[in-house]
């Protein structure tokens, strides 16, 4: 019998093959066959699952099913085209055995861009670690925190270090593809109708985005923080306002320069909405009661 043709790898394989390559130590904390436990030796780069392939995203979203996170979720949504409509990635961080609130929230608010944006395909890819991987990455993580070094920054850092990987299982709402060939049954093609949520769950999935939305300066801004509640009850209104603005003063010095070199380790760009000048200028020309209310 003459030799079966060798099968080209899919784009996933070769996103994977890549990460790998500049980041060996992927290999022992992020195997789809057990994302949550670190594997001894690293075992060599698995092949994900014949289901139908994903068309690449343009754009991937730090999302943590908060209200900042959502809202860059909906005005991206808003600003691509919809015809043709390309999918939206949106990766979520979990130390906690997928059960933390951010993966719990993340996951809720998966469901209600689904359902307000049923042209939309959205992907939630859940990057799942323990804390005991950090010290498999800490080493490098180290080094581009630099000049930043503190417990919280390597803790920060970690997370969003893992998040901008984009790779992990992934949960799809509003799928438009076709069935795969090779999963061309009947049961699988019932699945896999255009607008169903993909069939599986715990399928491997690596973003191919380069670019990547963060919502830095919401929180800072906005009031999003339980200290500027405490600042609230201490000095009042005043006080909330001078507890902002150092926020935004300070924030290219604690956040900005230190995730920037993070994301960038992976080859994609940071991008912070919230900090657009036009959209910082109207929030500075806004009476302070009508951007929070710290009373409710």
């Amino acid at each position: 019998l003459p030799p079966l043709p060798l099968q080209a790898p899919s784009a996933q394989q070769c996103r994977w093959q890549r990460l790998l390559t500049k980041h060996p130590s992927l290999s022992q904390i992020m195997v789809p066959s057990s994302p949550v436990s670190p594997l001894s030796p690293p075992l060599p780069p698995p092949s994900p699952p014949l289901l139908p392939p994903l068309d690449p995203a343009p754009i991937m979203i730090l999302f943590s099913g908060g209200i900042d996170s959502l809202l860059l979720a909906a005005l991206t949504h808003l600003a691509l085209p919809s015809s043709p409509s390309p999918p939206i990635d949106l990766v979520n961080v979990c130390f906690d055995n997928g059960a933390s609130p951010d993966r719990l929230n993340s996951l809720a608010a998966l469901d209600e861009l689904g359902h307000w944006a049923p042209s939309r395909e959205w992907r939630l890819i859940q990057v799942n670690c323990q804390l005991d991987d950090v010290d498999v990455i800490q080493p490098r993580i180290l080094k581009l925190l630099d000049p930043a070094g503190t417990i919280m920054d390597l803790n920060i850092g970690a997370a969003l270090w893992l998040a901008a990987s984009g790779a992990g299982t992934v949960t799809v709402r509003n799928w438009k593809g076709r069935c795969h060939p090779r999963a061309a049954n009947a049961e699988m093609s019932h699945v896999l109708e255009p607008g169903s949520k993909y069939p599986n769950q715990t399928s491997f999935y690596a973003s191919e985005a380069k670019v990547v939305f963060l919502g830095h300066g919401a929180d800072e801004q906005c009031g999003g923080y339980g200290r500027h509640r405490t600042r609230f009850r201490e000095a009042g209104a005043a006080g909330v306002a001078a507890e902002l603005e150092l926020d935004v003063r300070r924030l290219w010095i604690r956040n900005l320069g230190r995730d920037d070199r993070l994301i960038a380790d992976w080859g994609r760009e940071a991008r912070h909405p919230f900090l657009d000048e036009h959209f910082m200028d109207t929030l500075l020309q806004m009476p302070l009661k009508d951007i929070l209310d710290l009373t409710l």
